[in-house]
């Protein structure tokens, strides 16, 4: 993913209802503008992403079998899930 541009053109995509569940906008209608994520990243510090995630990861791994620490990568692609 190059660009929000790129993101909310990919989410406004039917086929990425999954991805839209996954992040909790169920309306294509609802994607929220590029520009909108543009503002929430200049409004955040490195500091305060790297707590979020760290502690995202840390409520992950108390989940039984959530994450193999072992195996697990972060980067900045997307997250591609196949749901029913």
């Amino acid at each position: 993913m190059s660009s929000f541009r790129e993101l909310v053109r990919q989410l406004k995509e039917p086929k990425n209802q999954a991805w839209r569940n996954f992040i909790g906008v169920r309306n294509i209608e609802k994607v929220p503008a590029h520009s909108c994520l543009s503002n929430f990243r200049a409004k955040v510090s490195n500091e305060l992403f790297y707590a979020i995630l760290f502690d995202l990861i840390t409520q992950a791994l108390k989940l039984k079998d959530f994450l193999l620490p072992m195996l697990t990568g972060i980067d900045s692609r997307p997250i591609w899930a196949n749901v029913s």
